[in-house]
């Protein structure tokens, strides 16, 4: 039993005395691998003396002969230096560094390191030496040349040592790029010697996207059927082109889910196909994407449509697609709390009677709801409890047994029916302003006259403020006020004061305002301040008949007086033309 436990007690205390050798020895020689790891890595192939050294060699051997450093980018750039000329004169021995004459300032050299077509990029990024940025000429052709010609080469100066070259640039083409000397760096670094580079841009990206901005397609023929629907594409460098179909459900065509993320995802995928192309390399390519035969059986319904490259490109487009007979005119009075709405057929024209019509806000909040009558037509009264003062009408949807449509409220389908804003001022408790000039424009230097009518809210009537006091304040368009004025009103309450414009104001937007001080506003006016030339022809233009085909020509009768009545004989005159689609 004692001779087990001192065996036990002789196998722990080796064990002891091992582990405290290798502590020592860790702790040894940990500092000394790092110092031979550090002079490893300043001396290696990219170290800091390594570098150092480098450039110490090649400032030995250009010295201060351009010619020489050209043979340094040569290097840099893979090709075979060309040779240089001997100058008559020298002896041809590589003078020692430090040994040229210290008092001539020689400037630090600047190299280009790589040029590199980038991928999927009409640009060429171009890396110089240094820190600094390189400082961008404001003429192209002084700083670099490109062979063949590049149209629209513009330099972008990048982070750092960087440019960025961009222009028409053609695929799959051998370009020679060369650097003219005298560029110069922030740090002050110099290019003494042209720079010249051989550079193959590569295959255009793959690209593909709808030619048709949608999303209503009257596809449907008298008998109810969808006819076949075709869609225009261009497409460029696909082989398989993915298109697939999503269908949405009429809950989720809100404005808050029809045309964002959350609405694709609570979409019902119809199917997804793989299209077979050959196209010539490098070329768009238009082309019709018939829907109807890659998806056949094809509803009426409202759908998101998207195409994609296959492969790892990332080339992809999508549309929305709304397939109806149903046509949704919208009349909106936001002040009297009402919509009106129009639904008739596509087809024939007829009025859709018992068409259920829905109106969601912005916020996918319903503000009314109601059918057609036989007439086709719905008077949505807006809901009491539809009260945020931030939302307003977005969308109506419209839905006829298993038929759908929408139309969204926002700026691309408005038709205002008004010339000017006529949503009137908020009305105001007490003292109150209505300021107006003779007129709304004038040129810097004019004189224009600002009046006002002064009136104060009490026991429920506007009561004249005779004899007040008030103060005329004019802002400039940043809102500094270039000019008050003290006045008082007369037994009727009206006020009235010229103001002159200084020769050099700035141009644009004035505002007049009235009130006791600078800090109570009873109200105020705009006035557009702005050099302009006042018309003085009028020119009235009428097309001869007001129904033509397209084939036939059209004529107009132009008729151009002075606003003085005399005419304008031999005058020169352009005529433009433009169709436009007609909105039902």
């Amino acid at each position: 039993m004692k001779k087990l436990r001192c065996f036990w007690a002789l196998l722990l205390s080796l064990s002891l005395v091992i582990n405290v050798y290798l502590l020592l020895g860790y702790t040894l020689s940990w500092p000394l691998f790092q110092r031979k790891s550090a002079d490893a890595d300043e001396f290696g192939p990219g170290g800091t003396a390594y570098l150092g050294r480098l450039m110490e060699c090649i400032e030995a051997l250009a010295g201060e002969r351009p010619e020489k450093w050209q043979l340094v980018n040569d290097i840099l750039a893979g090709r075979t230096p060309s040779p240089v000329p001997v100058v008559e004169g020298t002896s041809g021995m590589v003078p020692a560094a430090g040994v040229a004459d210290k008092a001539a300032a020689v400037p630090a050299r600047l190299l280009v390191l790589e040029v590199n077509a980038l991928a999927n990029s009409d640009s060429i990024q171009v890396k110089f030496s240094g820190e600094g940025g390189v400082l961008v000429p404001e003429e192209v052709a002084a700083a670099v040349d490109i062979a063949p010609k590049v149209p629209k080469l513009a330099i972008r100066g990048g982070y750092g040592p960087y440019w960025h070259l961009s222009g028409d640039f053609m695929p799959e083409t051998n370009y020679v790029v060369t650097f003219r000397k005298g560029l110069v760096s922030s740090k002050g670094e110099a290019l003494l010697a042209d720079a010249v580079f051989n550079v193959r841009t590569p295959s255009s990206s793959p690209s593909c996207r709808f030619l048709s901005k949608g999303p209503y397609y009257p596809l449907v023929d008298a008998t109810g059927a969808v006819s076949a629907c075709t869609l225009p594409i261009r497409v460029r460098n696909i082989s398989s082109l993915w298109v697939r179909l999503y269908r949405y459900h009429p809950n989720n065509l809100s404005p808050f889910g029809g045309d964002s993320w959350q609405g694709r995802w609570n979409t019902s995928k119809v199917g997804e196909v793989e299209k077979k192309l050959a196209l010539p390399a490098n070329e768009y390519v238009a082309m019709d994407l018939n829907v109807s035969e890659l998806f056949p059986g094809l509803e009426l319904g409202a759908y998101q449509l998207e195409i994609a490259a296959g492969g790892e490109s990332y080339a992809e487009d999508d549309i929305h697609l709304v397939i109806s007979d149903l046509a949704i005119m919208v009349a909106r009075d936001d002040l009297g709390r009402q919509a009106r709405v129009v639904v008739r057929r596509l087809s024939d024209g007829a009025a859709v009677n018992a068409a259920q019509v829905r109106l969601f806000s912005r916020k996918n909040v319903p503000m009314a709801e109601g059918r057609t009558d036989a007439q086709g037509i719905a008077l949505l009264d807006y809901a009491p409890d539809f009260v945020d003062p931030e939302d307003e009408a977005g969308m109506v949807l419209v839905q006829k047994d298993k038929e759908v449509s929408y139309v969204a409220l926002d700026r691309s389908s408005e038709h205002g029916l008004a010339e000017f804003a006529n949503s009137g001022r908020r009305f105001q408790y007490g003292p109150t302003a209505f300021v107006y000039t003779e007129r709304g424009v004038c040129r810097p230097g004019e004189t224009v006259t600002a009046s006002a009518w002064l009136r104060d809210f009490q026991d429920g009537a506007l009561r004249v403020m005779a004899e007040v006091p008030v103060l005329l304040t004019v802002l400039d368009p940043r809102g500094t006020a270039i000019s008050t004025e003290r006045l008082s009103s007369d037994k009727y309450g009206f006020v009235t004061c010229p103001v002159r414009i200084p020769r050099n104001a700035r141009t644009g937007a004035y505002s007049l305002r009235f009130g006791l001080d600078d800090k109570s506003v009873w109200g105020r006016c705009r006035l557009l301040v702005s050099e302009y030339v006042p018309d003085r022809v009028r020119v009235s233009l009428a097309p001869r008949e007001e129904l033509v085909t397209t084939a036939a020509a059209v004529s107009f009768k132009a008729d151009a007086r002075y606003y003085f009545g005399a005419e304008l004989p031999r005058a020169l005159y352009s005529l433009s033309v433009v169709a436009e689609r007609a909105r039902p």
